[in-house]
């Protein structure tokens, strides 16, 4: 298939068209197919909807030191709804590389919470007790009220109705206590220094090139271009950290740069 993208930076929304294979993962819903149609092979005209699209996902960047935590407009890219579909693709394929590669598998992400077997075995006695739908034989009622009232402290005294309650409410997830975001453990194990975070980055602009293909880029659009914004300051708290160039430019302004791009 073949598709249209807007890229290069986000508030100068300069065209940048893609021509490039699709993922197995969506070739079958045929997004991206047909989008020259009524264009004349150009680009889709600017008043159509685009997504904002980070070259260097923002799980990565927001672990990175805050002069890093600018979002350059060398990594902000305009893309129409299926280019960004085929990009995100991409992006999983090589964040899952990166995962393999910096011993920090995707699959982790999902390990956050431990389960707890006992806590879990207490929750499902004290609500099978407190079922009135359920028939239980005596023994077993006995069993089940001696599982519960140990989780007290008191295996020998009958759970009072407070006590199945609070134990029929309890969650056996239990946060694990090695767990850390893939993004993390990948930022943490380039190192410190600046030359280990530009190539990463700069890994991240080929991995776009190389997979999108733009032919519409800026002709001042580089690999190589700089990746620190080293005019940029705290001045938020939030996850991001909002930063403002010590010019005045804050937060989403354009402000003159030297490499001849908005921030």
């Amino acid at each position: 298939g073949s598709g249209d993208a807007q890229a290069g930076a986000a508030a100068a929304a300069t065209p940048a068209a893609v021509s490039t294979p699709l993922p197995a993962a969506l070739e079958a819903g045929g997004a991206g197919a047909g989008l020259d149609a009524g264009t004349g092979g150009l680009p889709p005209p600017a008043s159509e909807a685009y997504l904002r699209h980070s070259i260097v996902p923002h799980c990565y960047r927001k672990c990175f030191p805050l002069s890093y935590k600018s979002h350059l407009s060398h990594d902000i890219v305009l893309m129409c709804l299926p280019c960004h579909q085929v990009c995100s693709v991409y992006d999983q394929q090589r964040m899952a590389e990166l995962g393999q590669l910096y011993s920090a598998p995707l699959q982790q992400d999902n390990q956050k919470y431990c389960h707890d077997q006992d806590v879990a075995t207490v929750r499902s006695a004290a609500r099978a007790l407190t079922n009135p739908k359920v028939a239980i034989p005596a023994a077993r009622r006995v069993e089940l009220q001696r599982v519960v009232a140990a989780h007290f402290g008191v295996p020998d005294a009958v759970p009072s109705a407070a006590q199945l309650a609070e134990a029929g409410a309890l969650d056996p997830r239990k946060p694990a206590t090695e767990w850390a975001p893939h993004a993390e453990r990948v930022v943490a194990a380039l190192g410190e220094g600046s030359e280990a975070i530009q190539r990463f980055v700069q890994g991240w602009r080929q991995h776009f090139l190389d997979k999108m293909q733009p032919r519409y880029l800026p002709p001042y659009w580089s690999v190589d271009s700089r990746v620190a914004n080293s005019t940029a300051h705290k001045i938020g708290d939030d996850d991001d950290g909002v930063l403002a160039s010590v010019d005045g430019g804050e937060g989403g302004q354009a402000s003159e740069d030297t490499d001849g791009l908005p921030e």
